[in-house]
């Protein structure tokens, strides 16, 4: 992943990785993205502030690292650009939709 660490962060993604293993990873992956999604619910219903997300999110940014370094970040990086390519063609293709439709909408059609 393209999260970049310093250092010391650095270390401590490592220090945990060799601690814990693979599979506590895992289930820690698990349970930070239904902690995010719990938060997003409670947001939705002005239950919690945002901030609350934001530190969900910031939880599974981390975990996320941690378990792209276990099944191999070359592996999460390949898929990251594919589907970064697509978000940047749906974007160009929407900018080139928008513009044809203000051209039609200027001749009349």
């Amino acid at each position: 992943m393209r999260v970049e660490l310093d250092q010391k962060e650095e270390e401590a993604v490592r220090a945990n990785i060799e601690f814990h293993g693979r599979e506590f990873i895992e289930d820690l992956m698990v349970e930070e993205m239904g902690e995010l999604l719990v938060a997003m619910k409670h947001f939705g219903r002005g239950r919690v502030p945002i901030e609350a997300v934001a530190e969900e999110i910031a939880d599974v940014m981390i975990v996320a690292k941690q378990f792209a370094r276990v099944i191999g970040e070359e592996k999460v990086d390949k898929f990251l650009d594919i589907k970064m390519g697509k978000l940047i063609k749906i974007n160009i293709l929407r900018k080139m939709l928008g513009e044809a439709i203000a051209d039609s909408r200027e001749a009349g059609i």
